[in-house]
């Protein structure tokens, strides 16, 4: 399954990047470009960064989408 992790470099977002790859999924973390390091090294094998990529490219043929970031979204 491909799982797209948005806040990947947050609390939530890095322990869910971590059990994802445990139970055998792609993972695609978001964030900012300050944090691209963080989450390919927490287990993300892509790295959106969403000031310049729009995550919604990506959640096309996702299964799971995790928002881990406060406040109301709809992507």
């Amino acid at each position: 399954q491909k799982v797209v992790i948005h806040g990947a470099a947050g609390g939530v977002g890095h322990y869910a990047m971590q059990l994802a790859k445990l139970h055998g999924a792609f993972v695609v973390g978001t964030g900012s470009a300050e944090s691209r390091r963080f989450i390919l090294d927490h287990g993300a094998d892509e790295f959106i960064d969403y000031q310049r990529q729009e995550p919604e490219e990506v959640m096309k043929d996702a299964d799971v989408v995790i928002d881990s970031r406060p406040g109301d979204r709809i992507f």
